[in-house]
């Protein structure tokens, strides 16, 4: 995925206030969350490294950063979809189930 559009959507030094200041959780306790190293929390804050979309979504559902706060930095309806079909599969991996669209069904729709 192209950084720049992610970075539409993600701001470290903003995610890293609301972890460190907000929520006084530690960069080990977000990555346990979201899977990853604790190093790879640090690089995303410091702009050493981009994050996925999902990962932007993920962690923003972990610090309780609202969808709005996200979409609303989004100006083109391609990224606004990326954002929601990121927010439906992270819905579905919460409760056990398989999502109703998947990248490959998207895919085949286009065709």
């Amino acid at each position: 995925m192209d950084k720049s559009i992610v970075s539409k959507i993600y701001s470290g030094p903003e995610f890293r206030y609301r972890r460190k200041v907000v929520l006084k959780m530690s960069a080990e306790e977000l990555a346990s969350k979201l899977g990853v190293h604790p190093h790879s929390i640090n690089r995303y804050e410091n702009g050493n490294r981009m994050p996925t979309a999902y990962e932007v979504v993920l962690m923003a559902h972990h610090l309780g950063i609202p969808f709005l706060d996200i979409t609303e930095k989004v100006s083109d309806d391609s990224l606004a979809f990326l954002v929601l079909l990121n927010l439906e599969r992270l819905r579905y991996a919460k409760d056990g189930e398989e999502p109703i669209c998947t990248w490959p069904d998207l895919a085949e729709a286009k065709r």
